[in-house]
């Protein structure tokens, strides 16, 4: 399967661990083998701990807010976020700045955003919905702010090559596991079923 041990944990590893079992596979489809089940992975342990996905989140800076012929104001997702089943998808944070004051951005559906600010929790605290669409995060009202910085999960597909990948110990494991599994055409519940069963004998 491969060691971890003097090899830094990029994308470049994951694909290579895949493809020492699959020989016959290209890059591109050890690609969308790996997204799938990463996704499959993040998703289902954001349901048992919201905190699990934080560990696998990148830092993006410095990123522009615009506004559209619609005086929508927005910001262009760097990457594509993994979807997680709550409001605010992969986008885990946003945040900003104006004049030394922090300004705080509250992930809410986007159909809320009316009802959101008429609650009396966003006139005391000055707090700013958002919601993602797609390719990029739409602002309630103006955010009052030129440029956020955002902590994304991002699909495994969209990392470098040579980028490292943040995840937990073990990891690795549990990814080419679920890789096996789908292409065998297993049931993900047996696979969850299995892991929740090594917790409770660990």
């Amino acid at each position: 399967m491969g060691s971890r041990e003097g090899r830094q944990m990029t994308k470049e590893y994951y694909v290579d661990l895949i493809k020492q079992k699959y020989p016959h596979l290209t890059n591109q489809e050890v690609e969308l083998w790996i997204g799938r089940a990463w996704n499959t992975l993040l998703y289902e342990s954001f349901k048992m701990d919201t905190s699990s996905v934080d560990f696998f989140c990148k830092a993006f800076y410095d990123i522009t807010v615009s506004k559209d012929s619609y005086d929508e104001y927005y910001c262009s997702l760097p990457v594509r976020p993994v979807q997680l089943p709550d409001n605010a998808d992969g986008v885990r944070r946003v945040m900003g700045s104006k004049n030394g004051v922090d300004v705080v951005f509250v992930p809410v559906p986007r159909d809320s955003f009316g009802v959101f600010a008429e609650l009396d929790v966003n006139k005391v605290d000055h707090a700013i919905g958002f919601s993602t669409k797609f390719n990029k995060i739409i602002w309630e009202s103006n955010p009052n702010v030129d440029k956020v910085k955002m902590d994304i999960v991002p699909m495994f597909e969209d990392y470098d090559d040579d980028e490292e990948v943040s995840a937990p110990m073990g990891f690795d494991v549990r990814l080419t596991a679920l890789v096996d599994q789908m292409m065998l055409g297993i049931p993900d519940s047996k696979f969850w079923q299995a892991i929740n069963q090594n917790k409770v004998n660990n």
